[in-house]
């Protein structure tokens, strides 16, 4: 019932008074006790795993589409899964970006350096500093690959609690377009957000170059919004053509 306040709930099966120990949009990373989040992705969609996910010990499923009661897993459907997740995770880490200086930074070119420098000078003004970028995730002295430039919206807020709960105070993300225009940041409070370049790229993905740049944008349409207004700043490249828009 907790994971589920605020959500628009279209039709239930079973109960929600049950303790969720973990949450994943990934059938494989499921373990016993799991809430599974059935997400529509370009390439999969996560309803085909509902069985999976049930096999390996998912005790609810958040889904989309219509699903049949399912004995001693409870079924709950909403709108939209993607949108839905991201206050789930949220919820589930106990907001873990709130009283945090969280610095966003996305553009075509210079991420990742533009993370380094800034992870540098903070360090060096005695902050501690998470990052979580196209090279690693990293914090105090974990370090780990990246798999995405951006994780998932769960694996995210996983992440930022495990930052927190070390004693992190200021949390640099490298936020690419795909998960801007996917969601999986959405919620998240910014402090600052960086825009560092734009050109041809990631076009497989986005249908145009207006569309790409959409993306992007989607940063600063969130950038304050649950911030004080004068605490938010958005620090934009001009020389960059697309950084005057």
């Amino acid at each position: 019932d907790y994971l589920l306040k605020g959500q628009h709930v279209l039709e239930q099966h079973g109960k929600t008074d049950i303790e969720i120990t973990g949450l994943t949009t990934d059938s494989r990373a499921v373990e016993k006790g799991y809430l599974f989040v059935a997400v529509k992705g370009s390439n999969e969609d996560g309803h085909r795993y509902l069985d999976h996910a049930i096999q390996r010990g998912a005790r609810a499923l958040l889904v989309e589409q219509g699903e049949k009661p399912i004995g001693g897993v409870t079924v709950i459907r909403v709108p939209d899964t993607r949108v839905a997740l991201s206050e789930l995770a949220s919820r589930f880490y106990q907001y873990p970006t709130c009283n945090l200086n969280l610095i966003g930074i996305t553009g075509t070119n210079g991420k990742t350096t533009t993370s380094y420098l800034l992870e540098t000078i903070l360090m060096e003004a005695g902050r501690e500093v998470g990052v979580i970028g196209t090279i690693s995730y990293r914090f105090k002295e974990k370090s780990l690959g990246a798999s995405l430039t951006t994780p998932e919206s769960t694996d995210l807020m996983r992440m930022m609690r495990e930052m927190k709960d070390a004693g992190v105070t200021d949390i640099i993300v490298e936020v690419s377009s795909h998960s801007l225009d996917q969601g999986r940041t959405r919620g998240l409070k910014w402090s600052r957000a960086i825009f560092t370049s734009f050109s041809r790229d990631h076009l497989d993905y986005h249908s145009s170059m207006e569309e790409y740049f959409r993306a992007k944008s989607l940063l600063f349409d969130s950038l304050g919004e649950n911030q004080k207004s004068d605490e938010a700043k958005a620090i934009i490249n001009m020389d960059d053509p697309k950084g005057t828009i």
